[in-house]
């Protein structure tokens, strides 16, 4: 059914929850409670007068923290469809980080699990006076505040007056806030390790559903299993906005699950789309391809293009099976895609969309999903131009530039750092530096903060290299760094899996050194590796699992 454009975003919600009133919404995997899209819709009809009682206005910015579940969606699908603005907080942020946020946001309300709310100093949060456990929905807790468990304990019969007649499909009201309106604040944790609260309106996010729902075969009934946390933008926008509004249905995992979890969440949830970090990719393409393609007489057939077709037909069954045999689509973002790894899926045909972006544009810039360019992220959604900073963006690599109405607001009381985010005529400067080619696909190259820039002149992009590392068998993640003034060396988690996990340090420091001298083969001659250093301990990372770069420079 065609949108009325003069909706705000919050009215497609709406629309869709009147017309999925009897359909299965959101399901939580590890307590298996199910809700419909209409129950949902009374619980946020209660929770909107529980604002109404405590004097919510929309300007007033409403926290969540914890981790994903149906409670967490139910209290902040509330938040903005009330019209007032939620403030999604990452429950793997330090505490410290955490208490920083909510005084900074200016935060009156918070809805937190029991084992966070834990975590903090609630001497340390200054300006919250009401406190919500949301560890059961239907046994909200107040934690902090006497209004708060005085307005719960009114819900019921305000519930009552308000809708004597029980509450129906036509009763479903979201007035939301206009389009230009600050719907949400998401503090971002990057690689830099500087938090800052980026300011989002229903304009910035519509953009974006506009074109996802118009662009990929997903709808009603759809099951989408979620596990990436929900208070980053992607995750946000793929695996609630967008469910959301084809009327979906989204199973949550409680939190981000070893492999095998993954596997047999997959296996039992068969879900037909769903977002995933290319670390979750790449393993499953380890675990259940890479086996097979190590025999010799399947690498002759692999490379035959008749008998190609065989072989890439059961690995695509095999890799099928492994996500719950009924993919049609896998969202792969948030960070960069081994280039192997992904001409393997699109040699087999698996449905795979690659898409590029930050939480500063809502969070997508570009997507290829129904015509894949290996190693490309796609072109710009429709609305939202991309722009090379270089003399020629074809041949020369540059910054890559934004303008369209997915693009933020600003940052929330920081100034300086908008103005710094924005070029003189509007816009949005990225961070990532990339390249077109001639059907205007966009490529990554790096990040501009991370390029390596030798005293000889050279410009070294360290994801490049890191991309031909990762690749090996007996290396699980890596990161470039520079040493002195032309010494790049490599710094490597071992995968002990495939190593041994009693092999001898020495012996692990000897297959490393071999391994530095096949991929320098590979290399340009100022792109050589001077060194390999083993890390005892994995990389910390941030929650879209890209490392903590400035942890280890």
């Amino acid at each position: 059914m065609a949108q009325n454009m003069s909706d705000s975003f919050t009215q497609y919600f709406e629309r869709s929850f009147k017309q999925n009133w009897g359909s299965r919404f959101l399901y939580n995997y590890s307590t298996q409670v199910s809700y419909s899209y209409g129950e949902v819709a009374k619980e946020i009809a209660k929770m909107h007068l529980l604002f109404e009682r405590l004097g919510v206005t929309r300007e007033d910015k409403i926290a969540v923290v914890g981790p994903n579940s149906m409670e967490w969606a139910v209290s902040f699908l509330s938040v903005i469809t009330y019209g007032a603005v939620a403030v999604p907080i990452q429950e793997d942020f330090h505490p410290d980080v955490i208490e920083e946020i909510l005084n900074h946001s200016e935060s009156k309300i918070l809805f937190i699990s029991d084992a966070n709310w834990e975590r903090l100093r609630s001497e340390n949060i200054q300006r919250i006076d009401t406190v919500f456990s949301f560890s059961e929905l239907k046994d909200m807790r107040q934690l902090r505040g006497e209004r708060g468990e005085e307005a719960l304990r009114e819900i019921d019969r305000m519930f009552e007056q308000r809708y004597p007649n029980g509450f129906q499909a036509q009763d479903i009201c979201f007035p939301g806030k206009g389009d230009d309106e600050m719907l949400v604040l998401i503090y971002t944790s990057g690689t830099t390790g500087f938090t800052k609260g980026v300011m989002l309106s229903g304009g910035n996010f519509r953009c974006v559903v506009d074109f996802l729902r118009h662009s990929i075969a997903a709808g009603p009934g759809d099951k989408v299993i979620s596990f990436l946390p929900l208070a980053h933008g992607m995750a946000l926008m793929n695996d609630l906005f967008l469910p959301v509004v084809l009327g979906s249905y989204i199973v949550y995992l409680y939190k981000v699950p070893s492999l095998n979890v993954l596997i047999k969440a997959m296996q039992e949830v068969k879900p037909e789309w769903t977002s995933m970090v290319p670390m979750f990719f790449e393993a499953i393409y380890k675990k259940h391809a890479l086996p097979s393609l190590k025999k010799k007489h399947i690498q002759i057939l692999y490379r035959l293009p008749l008998l190609s077709r065989i072989v890439c037909s059961k690995l695509k069954k095999r890799v099928m099976e492994a996500y719950g045999g009924h993919i049609k689509l896998m969202f792969v973002g948030g960070a960069g895609l081994n280039h192997e790894v992904e001409d393997f899926y699109h040699k087999i045909g698996f449905p795979y969309a690659v898409g590029y972006g930050m939480t500063e544009c809502s969070p997508l810039v570009s997507l290829v999903y129904k015509h894949p360019k290996p190693h490309a992220v796609g072109k710009a959604i429709d609305q939202v131009t991309v722009k090379i900073n270089s003399s020629d963006p074809y041949t020369e690599a540059g910054e890559i530039l934004v303008k369209g109405p997915n693009v933020m607001k600003g940052y929330y009381k920081n100034e300086e750092a908008t103005r710094s985010v924005f070029t003189e005529d509007g816009w949005l400067k990225t961070g990532d530096v990339g390249i077109l080619d001639a059907d205007d696909f966009l490529y990554i190259k790096g990040r501009t903060k991370n390029m390596i820039l030798m005293s000889t002149g050279q410009n070294i992009y360290p994801e490049e290299i890191e991309d031909r590392l990762n690749h090996q068998p007996i290396v699980a993640e890596s990161l470039v760094v520079l040493r002195g003034k032309n010494r790049l060396v490599a710094l490597v988690y071992p995968n002990y899996p495939n190593i041994g996990e009693d092999v001898d340090p020495q012996r692990v420091a000897e297959m490393m050194e071999d391994m530095r001298l096949k991929v320098n083969r590979n290399l340009a001659s100022y792109e050589y590796l001077s060194a390999i250093e083993v890390q005892a301990e994995p990389f910390e990372k941030t929650a879209k699992k890209s490392i903590k770069r400035f942890r280890y420079q």
